[in-house]
């Protein structure tokens, strides 16, 4: 199915609504259910967040909100880990 505007847009929110979520230490499971996607689409949200950082290029954390920094830096961690196939 072609991706629409619209559905690119649905998926920004989305994801906008996870990361604030993440940020307030939502475990991932509750995003899903909160948002009615499965905890896997929250996950995927979280490691297209990190690209997303990382495609930007914003490695300065000077400039970023501190939870914001953190968020980044545990995502890093966290979609490493994934990538490799040592979590689940």
């Amino acid at each position: 199915m072609p991706k629409t505007k619209s559905s690119d847009l649905i998926r920004s929110q989305r994801r906008t609504r996870v990361m604030q979520l993440y940020l307030k230490s939502w475990p991932q499971p509750k995003i899903a259910e909160e948002l009615g996607v499965n905890q896997s689409t929250v996950s995927r949200d979280i490691c297209a967040i990190h690209d997303e950082w990382k495609r930007s290029r914003i490695h300065d954390m000077d400039g970023c909100e501190p939870l914001y920094a953190a968020f980044l830096r545990e995502i890093s961690l966290v979609c490493s880990v994934k990538r490799v196939g040592v979590a689940g």
